[in-house]
């Protein structure tokens, strides 16, 4: 018989809201009535957390688990052999499925270069890398991080991407505390860079500040479209959880995927806003379980923004309208709306 996934998914969320010794008692139930199913859920309870971390967030579906626990074979930096590039030594970054690391490219015009190593064996990691790298090569935008290219070294699936010069936007707005004026400014960069993608077909989904850069030089670069999605695919299944719950629209925290569209997106903008001028998201979701943080998001209206300014309020609050049809069409609408405000 062959797995139920929306039924182990189901179960893996539940799962992850109870403690070790109810994880064990769950997967025992699940056993008494189909073992099969039972073996697929312990197996993925039983992957180290970070990789299970990165399941949920990174959108693999539950049954590759078990391949998702099992790395490719752990090869030094300076041996992955990468043509025309030489790594500096460092790493830049990492997570559950890989590894960024700090590099120099061997040719003209000699950039200094991050590449993305996948580590994870599961195909449905290999598969979103690939995806990523396919899309990341379309989207040619100043506000969007550059793929340069991509390939395989010594079974290692890798991302060249441009190596940006800046500082996530937390990092950014808590180390400079900038004025309103220059808040707004960024976001509104950050909107023009979405709106591109949008414009080519790309929903982003996992918008949030450790996903957005701020240059040094000035501008913007979104990275990370790990999650990331054609508008017209219908690849990723319904009840799928991707993304990160703070700044999840409520039909992608409740698995609807066929309802995510750009508008999905505009709410995760919103959160973002909401953050960025008051130095708090809108809805607190901290050390609460999934399915009562789900619930607050599909359910509970934040408060208000409270800026001081009724316009930038009630612009926030359509962006984090429950029903998507309520929200700013575009990103270049939400875009055009923020300048207005700041040329007041």
């Amino acid at each position: 018989m062959p797995i139920d996934h929306a039924r182990l998914t189901e179960l893996f969320t539940e799962a992850m809201d109870l403690s070790t010794t109810e994880q064990a008692e769950l997967v025992a139930r699940v056993g008494r009535e189909d073992a099969e199913l039972a073996t697929e859920l312990a197996a993925l309870l039983s992957a180290d957390d970070e990789i299970v971390t990165a399941l949920r967030t990174a959108g693999l579906r539950p049954d590759d688990a078990s391949q998702a626990a099992l790395r490719l074979p752990a090869v030094p930096a300076a041996s992955l052999g990468i043509p025309g590039y030489r790594m500096r030594g460092g790493t830049l970054g990492s997570g559950g499925m890989g590894v960024v690391y700090d590099a120099d490219e061997l040719e003209p015009p000699h950039r200094r270069v991050a590449i993305k190593v996948l580590h994870v064996a599961a195909p449905e990691a290999r598969a979103r890398f690939v995806a990523e790298a396919q899309i990341g090569k379309r989207l040619a935008h100043p506000g969007i991080a550059g793929v340069i290219e991509s390939g395989e070294a010594n079974g290692h699936p890798y991302i060249v991407m441009e190596h940006v010069d800046g500082e996530t936007l937390d990092r950014f707005v808590a180390a400079r505390a900038p004025a309103l004026g220059t808040r707004l400014a960024v976001f509104a960069q950050i909107c023009d860079a979405v709106a591109h993608a949008h414009a080519e077909g790309v929903i982003h989904r996992d918008l949030k500040p450790t996903n957005l850069l701020v240059r040094t030089q000035g501008g913007v670069a979104i990275c990370d479209f790990g999650i990331a999605r054609e508008a017209s695919s219908t690849r990723t299944q319904q009840g799928d959880f991707l993304g990160t719950l703070t700044y999840m629209a409520p039909e992608q925290a409740l698995g609807r995927t066929s309802e995510i569209d750009a508008r999905s997106d505009i709410y995760s903008l919103g959160v973002i806003l909401y953050e960025l001028v008051s130095g708090r998201p809108p809805l607190v979701l901290t050390g609460m379980h999934t399915a009562p943080a789900v619930r607050k998001i599909a359910t509970e209206v934040p408060p208000p923004l409270g800026s001081g300014v009724s316009a930038l309020d009630a612009l926030v609050a359509r962006a984090l309208a429950k029903r998507k049809a309520e929200r700013q069409d575009t990103a270049a609408e939400l875009a055009a709306a923020v300048r207005a405000l700041s040329a007041r």
